[in-house]
């Protein structure tokens, strides 16, 4: 699970909406609030999938973002006891 810091809820949502929309991934937000069990659900391997799954669909990679976005993971346990680290 990874957890991001946004000042507010709202903001949050919007990244998260934005995530989904911006990657094009059928799974959208599920890749990071509920991977597939055995999945590599840290940043890396979140972006790593989506990255993949664009080449594979004909779709361009990521520009380089001007965001700066503190993001931490978080006990992946408590979401998801299938969970394999």
């Amino acid at each position: 699970m990874i957890a991001a810091d946004f000042p507010t809820d709202k903001e949050n949502d919007d990244a998260i909406y934005s995530f989904a929309q911006l990657t094009e991934h059928p799974a959208g937000w599920n890749l990071i609030f509920k991977p597939k069990v055995g999945e590599d659900s840290s940043a890396k391997g979140i972006v790593k999938t989506v990255k993949e799954w664009r080449a594979a669909n004909g779709k361009p990679g990521f520009k380089k973002s001007r965001l700066n976005v503190r993001v931490q993971v978080m006990n992946p346990h408590i979401f998801n006891s299938g969970f394999e680290e």
